[in-house]
């Protein structure tokens, strides 16, 4: 009997562990899940924006004998300058400008007659103010024409001319031209280059270079001050959104 009862209490302890043993093994047989969050912002590449030989325009000395008593004279020559987009990939990109003196902007549509009869009160940008006898005088106005742009597609590739300036007031509806456009200062129209045609579209690339020619009228030397040097003070501000 002693005998039966150590085996049966054996077993009682063996059945016992066997319990502990498997609730153990239920437990760490267990289901434990973590989740890994892989995130990132795909961005455009980014652009450099530069003038090409400097950022200013400058008609040098004019004599006040080359200037109207009564009207509105057109200065020396045109003036040309590049305006160059540099991106790290090919992309759009679309200039728009700002006149930094659009207070002294001569809008007289007579200055037509100077600067061409194609340009608009809108494409007329100030060349700053003088103090006259009587108060402020408005020194002139000048237009900005931009043309077909030349681009570059891949890195170390050549330079392709592209056939038209493209303009849209929303970046989405684009008018197309072969011949050079004028800007309007306002900061609210967009230019780039692109396809003629029925519908026009802007061109990605790696380097976008901007042909601009610049041409000023004066004002009269009736009203101009002319007994001290007059400055020419034109200031406009380019700005390039790209995607």
């Amino acid at each position: 009997m002693k005998t039966i009862r150590t085996i049966a209490t054996t077993a009682a302890l063996a059945a016992l562990g066997l319990a502990f043993a498997q609730s153990a093994a239920a437990q760490s047989s267990g289901t434990l899940t973590s989740t890994l969050n892989v995130t990132g912002t795909l961005a455009p590449a980014a652009c450099d924006v530069t003038f090409v030989g400097g950022d200013t325009i400058d008609f040098g000395n004019i004599a006040s004998t080359s200037l109207s008593a009564n009207t509105f004279r057109k200065i020396g020559q045109s003036q040309d300058k590049t305006l160059q987009v540099v991106c790290g990939a090919n992309t759009n990109a679309f200039v728009s400008v700002q006149d930094n003196r659009a207070a002294s902007a001569i809008q007289d549509p007579t200055i037509r007659v100077a600067l061409g009869s194609t340009v608009g009160l809108n494409n007329l940008f100030g060349l700053g103010s003088v103090d006259g006898p009587s108060g402020p005088v408005n020194i002139g106005s000048y237009t900005i024409k931009m043309s077909p742009a030349s681009v570059v597609t891949t890195y170390g590739g050549t330079s392709v001319q592209q056939p038209a300036v493209l303009s849209s007031a929303d970046k989405s509806a684009w008018a197309a031209s072969a011949a050079p456009v004028l800007m309007i200062g306002n900061g609210g129209e967009y230019y780039t280059a692109g396809s003629l045609g029925a519908s026009p579209t802007p061109v990605a690339a790696r380097t976008f270079n901007f042909p601009l020619t610049i041409d000023a009228a004066l004002n009269n030397t009736t009203v101009l001050p002319l007994g001290d040097e007059v400055k020419l003070n034109g200031s406009a501000t380019f700005t390039v959104a790209y995607q």
